[in-house]
């Protein structure tokens, strides 16, 4: 059986904006995106249908699932009658914000386009990606970090690494991110864009908190204050900036020294902790 093992990385959103709303109803967004080592581990191999195995339990009908919607997209765009089975290692908590299931979609056509060599090109995975959520198409693109704009499918990759400890916080609320698009608000004028890309190449982290935003915190926060204490308690154990990722509810911060992760289980008790440097 020929197994194929993917790794689907996670990102944090070091600045989003939520510009205006778009005549096909979703909203047009000013992001970068961010790739951390945080992932799901994927094993693929060829079966006459698609089975998707994990080691958590699957909440979804199977068919509503990414990984099966990623999964039919491709094998019908090459016209190929059988499926895939997929056994999943789950890491990247549901729903917190950082892209678990974009990211689980986008690798499952990448290693669908290898496991029956499709042949297909880098744009063709990015713009099948996109079918599936508009967070995809900025893991198809396989960069570290990117301007993500329109809908979050448009991915300009440029050069750009952090270098502090990254540290995670997820109280394991779960965010609606259509509900959290629509406490925006928001109508079909443009707001003027934040160039996030400048901020990250010409100041320290330190100064970051002047210039990146998220603009769901405000909302979101109010909802659910506890997601809002995590970022206090961050600032307060000595990071240099911090934000909640996507819409909600992982915050994450950059600090400028390794911190432990003992100090962070104790300090947020109950919560699921990455920490980059351990």
């Amino acid at each position: 059986m020929n197994i194929t093992k993917y790794f689907a990385y996670s990102k944090i959103n070091l600045g989003l904006q939520v510009l205006n709303k778009r005549n096909d109803g979703y909203h047009n967004i000013n992001t970068v995106f961010y790739r951390i080592n945080l992932c799901d581990e994927m094993e693929f191999s060829m079966s006459e249908d698609i089975i998707i195995e994990a080691d958590i339990p699957l909440e979804i009908p199977q068919k509503e699932n990414l990984i099966y919607k990623a999964g039919k997209l491709v094998l019908d765009y090459k016209n190929i009658q059988t499926g895939f089975k997929v056994v999943v290692n789950k890491r990247i908590p549901v729903g917190a914000g950082l892209g678990g299931g974009s990211s689980d979609a986008a690798t499952t056509i990448i290693a669908l386009n290898y496991l029956y060599d499709m042949k297909l090109s880098t744009n063709e995975i990015i713009q099948l990606a996109s079918i599936i959520g508009s967070d995809c198409a900025f893991f198809a693109a396989g960069c570290q970090s990117a301007l993500g704009t329109g809908r979050g499918d448009i991915i300009t990759p440029f050069d750009f690494i952090l270098n502090n400890n990254i540290v995670l916080v997820n109280p394991g609320i779960h965010v609606s991110t259509p509900f959290a698009y629509k406490s925006l608000e928001r109508g079909f004028e443009e707001k003027s864009a934040i160039d996030f890309k400048q901020t990250l190449e010409k100041f320290n982290t330190s100064l970051f908190k002047d210039y990146l935003i998220n603009d769901f915190e405000p909302t979101i926060f109010k909802l659910y204050p506890e997601i809002a204490d995590i970022k206090t308690k961050l600032y307060y154990l000595g990071a240099d900036f911090a934000l909640m990722s996507g819409s909600g509810s992982t915050v994450f911060a950059l600090f400028p020294k390794l911190i432990e992760t003992k100090e962070l289980n104790k300090m947020f008790p109950n919560c699921f902790i990455y920490n980059s440097k351990e």
